[in-house]
C-alpha cells in the first residue's frame, strides 16, 4: 500500500475571497482589519465571510467603531498576553536554525511572522465571539463609555512576511503536516488550514521540528488548558462588547457560516495564539 504523502492533493479547502478577486467595498473593509489590528494580515474567516456577498461589509459596518476607538484591540491584546503562557517550546539555537535552512534574515522574517499573527489572531477572535454574542440578543445598541480620543494602534511592522501558500499547491507531504498539526482526527483532511502555517511552507524542516514540539502539549492537555482560558476570558470582554454594537441580521439563518465562526472563534484562532507566542518565544 503506498504511503498515504503519495495521495493526489484533494481540493477540499475552505473558500476564501482573496484581496486580488474582491469587490472594494471587501477590499475597504481588509484594510480596516489590518489598520485596526496593526498587523498586514486579513485573516481566514474574514476572507471566508467575504465569500457571502455584502455579508463582510456588515459585519464591519457594527464591528468598525470598536475598531477606530481601539476598545476591541486593546482588549483583545490585555487577553492573549495574559492568558497566553510563555516558552512553550524550546529554543531552536543559531546552528540548528540554519541546519533547518533557516538563514539568520529568515529567522527574522518568521519573527516578524509570528508577531503579524500574534496581533491580528486575538483581535480576529474577538471580532468574531462579538458578532457571536450579539446574534444571541435583539436588545438595542447600548450607549458606549467614552474612550481615548487619540487611541491609535501600535506601528506597522516593517519587515514584509513571506506570502501564503494556497492549500492545493503545497507538496503533499507538507499538506498532510500540516493537518496533523491539529493532533485530533489526522487520517481525514480538514479543510481548514491556519494562515500562519501556510506562511511557513519555504521552511518545511522547521514546520516538522514545530510539529515535534507541539505534539506532546496537545497528548497533556497542555494546550487545551490554554486554548480553555483563552476562549473563557474573550467570551467576557466579547459579552461587554456586543451590547455596544448593532444587532446583524443578514447573519441570522447562515447555518453553515456560523457553525465556521464558531469553530474558529471556539478552537482554530485561540489555537494559533497559542502557537504563535510560541513560535515568537522559540525563535526570539
Amino acid at each position: 500500500m503506498p504511503h498515504r504523502d503519495d495521495t493526489p492533493q484533494p481540493a477540499n479547502n475552505l473558500p476564501e475571497l482573496l484581496e486580488a478577486e474582491a469587490p472594494a467595498s471587501v477590499r475597504a473593509v481588509y484594510d480596516g482589519l489590518r489598520q485596526g489590528a496593526a498587523t498586514p494580515i486579513a485573516a481566514l474567516i474574514w476572507r471566508h465571510i467575504a465569500t457571502h456577498p455584502g455579508l463582510l461589509e456588515a459585519c464591519w459596518t457594527a464591528l468598525g467603531p470598536l475598531f477606530a476607538d481601539g476598545r476591541l484591540p486593546d482588549a483583545a491584546w490585555r487577553v492573549a498576553k495574559a492568558e497566553s503562557p510563555r516558552k512553550l517550546l524550546p529554543k531552536v539555537a543559531p546552528r540548528a536554525r540554519s541546519l533547518l535552512g533557516i538563514a539568520p534574515e529568515d529567522a527574522e522574517t518568521i519573527q516578524a511572522l509570528a508577531e503579524a499573527y500574534n496581533r491580528a489572531n486575538p483581535v480576529n477572535m474577538l471580532g468574531v465571539k462579538v458578532l457571536l454574542a450579539r446574534l444571541d440578543s435583539d436588545q438595542p445598541r447600548e450607549a458606549a463609555p467614552a474612550a481615548a480620543a487619540d487611541w491609535s494602534p501600535p506601528p506597522a511592522i516593517a519587515r514584509a512576511i513571506p506570502p501564503m501558500t494556497a492549500p492545493a499547491d503545497m507538496e503533499p507531504s507538507v499538506r498532510y503536516l500540516l493537518n496533523d498539526l491539529r493532533f485530533g482526527d489526522t487520517d481525514q483532511l480538514d479543510p481548514v488550514v491556519p494562515s500562519l502555517y501556510r506562511h511557513l511552507t519555504n521552511w518545511p524542516a522547521y514546520l516538522a521540528v514545530l510539529h515535534v514540539g507541539l505534539e506532546p502539549l496537545f497528548r497533556d492537555g497542555t494546550m487545551t488548558a490554554a486554548v480553555t482560558r483563552v476562549e473563557q476570558a474573550m467570551d467576557e470582554e466579547a459579552a461587554r462588547l456586543a451590547r455596544l454594537i448593532d444587532p446583524v441580521p443578514d447573519l441570522a439563518g447562515q447555518t453553515a457560516l456560523l457553525e465556521t465562526m464558531r469553530r474558529f472563534a471556539g478552537g482554530v484562532i485561540p489555537m494559533m495564539i497559542i502557537t504563535g507566542r510560541a513560535i515568537a518565544d522559540q525563535l526570539e
